[in-house]
């Protein structure tokens, strides 16, 4: 299951745009779910680095590191 901080407001948005789909959401680093205030503090979170719609699911320190 991804982890995402507003779950409802992605599945609204899918329902209503159906152009687009769950990899349009994901980040693309652990940063920019800290940078867009989505992260939920230290922790696992799917991520797609490449945009090729392959997430990974990474640990992120929000804490020391600074989203890395």
């Amino acid at each position: 299951m991804l982890n995402f901080d507003k779950d409802t407001e992605i599945n609204y948005s899918l329902n209503k745009s159906p152009h687009l789909s769950i990899t349009d959401f994901l980040a693309h680093s652990c940063k920019h779910i800290r940078d867009s205030g989505r992260s939920k503090g230290d922790g696992e979170y799917w991520i797609d680095p490449e945009k090729n719609g392959n997430p990974l699911k990474v640990y992120c320190d929000m804490t020391n590191a600074g989203g890395t």
